[in-house]
């Protein structure tokens, strides 16, 4: 009988040990820090349902950005890009934000494990797909 509780507090105690530090631990992307992020393709989409590959130097987007989640901002503040995250959604494997720039929308989504991400930005008759890599941190 007490061996049997032993073994109840035992596996309650772990249980509880890995619930806490799963959703502590989840999340690579966090708030403590800013990190980098690096656009390596970009596509141009308009209207007439065509696009074309480019670079972030071709669609005048920056070389690589910060993300700030912390401060709720992102893009590169010395050079006068930066816009305010307006919301932040985080599931188990992926953080996503979102927010309005001038006359754009966008939305850009960091795989947790890998830093893979993926980015829309979405203005009147045309689009930008970027793909790129949020090295970890």
């Amino acid at each position: 009988m007490k061996l049997r509780s032993a073994i109840a507090i035992l596996f309650t105690a772990v249980a509880f040990c890995l619930t806490s530090y799963t959703a502590k631990g989840a999340g690579k992307f966090d708030d403590s820090a800013p990190f980098v992020c690096v656009p390596t393709a970009v596509a141009e989409c308009v209207s007439e349902g065509e696009c074309r590959p480019g670079t972030a130097e071709s669609e005048n987007l920056p070389d690589f950005f910060k993300v700030d989640l912390r401060g709720r901002t992102i893009g590169f503040k010395e050079k006068g890009r930066l816009s305010q995250i307006k919301r932040i959604d985080r599931t188990a494997s992926e953080i996503t934000l979102y927010g309005t720039d001038s006359d754009r929308s966008w939305v850009l989504m960091i795989q947790d494990k890998t830093g893979k991400m993926s980015a829309s930005v979405i203005g009147n008759q045309e689009s930008f797909v970027i793909f790129g890599i949020c090295p970890l941190p």
